[in-house]
């Protein structure tokens, strides 16, 4: 269900006679925030009023993202998070219950199959777009459609969890050994710019960065890469 904005009820008002009507959409005033988004997704597939996963994004840019998911992680562990859709469950030949559901998560979409013995410990997380979290193994499968080869990337399920608040990183210490370091950690930071706080401890003199980072998981790998680095956290 899509809802009217005030913007959209003036410009009815201001539809004059003789012209052609516009056409409306009804809205539901008694619906509550999360029914409101979760109209919209079953109507157009993806978010209009507010994504959910954007309360988790914090927590999100510390796990593994669908976006990481390659052919060459066959059989790695993967941690992840993010939305669960298209939920379905079936019962197998010897009587249990196991379930398949698509996880949405920022980045994108993967496919999760979730085995009796996990299903049945955590039955009451599996509801229609509830946010979690899994540890898991990826595999990949293979289908033919229209006569073409496709692979799925596919995550088989060990553990599953509701998703848990992601810590607020305040600023990151880094902690160069050389002069040279100075160049690469300042085109990393203005390359990626975002609201994370750099100081530098160097030859135990603190500097302070006029520029802030990006919170993203991938940027602070970098950092770590050129120089140690240390979160810290917000109180």
């Amino acid at each position: 269900m899509l809802y009217a904005t005030d913007s959209i009820i003036e410009l009815a008002k201001s539809t004059e006679e003789g012209q052609e009507p516009l056409v409306f959409i009804p809205i539901k005033t008694d619906l509550t925030d999360e029914e409101k988004i979760e109209d919209e997704y079953e109507a157009l597939g993806f978010f209009v009023t507010k994504n959910p996963l954007d309360d988790h994004s914090v927590r999100l840019d510390q796990l593994d993202t669908t976006e990481d998911m390659t052919p060459q992680l066959e059989r790695e562990a993967v941690h992840m998070g993010g939305l669960m859709t298209d939920l379905k469950s079936i019962t197998t030949k010897k009587g249990k219950e196991m379930a398949f559901f698509t996880l949405e998560d920022l980045k994108g979409r993967v496919e999760v199959v979730v085995f009796p013995s996990i299903y049945q410990r955590n039955k009451h997380l599996f509801k229609k777009n509830s946010i979690i979290e899994l540890f898991g193994v990826l595999e990949i499968q293979t289908r033919e459609i229209n006569g073409e080869e496709i692979t799925i990337l596919k995550i088989k399920v060990t553990k599953i969890k509701p998703i848990k608040a992601g810590r607020i990183t305040k600023k990151v210490m880094l902690y160069p050994a050389e002069k040279d370091d100075f160049e690469r950690i300042c085109d990393i930071i203005k390359s990626n710019p975002g609201e994370v706080g750099v100081e530098v401890l160097y030859h135990n003199v603190i500097l302070r960065s006029q520029y802030k980072v990006s919170y993203d998981s991938k940027v602070l790998e970098q950092l770590e890469r050129d120089c140690h680095l240390e979160k810290i956290y917000q109180e």
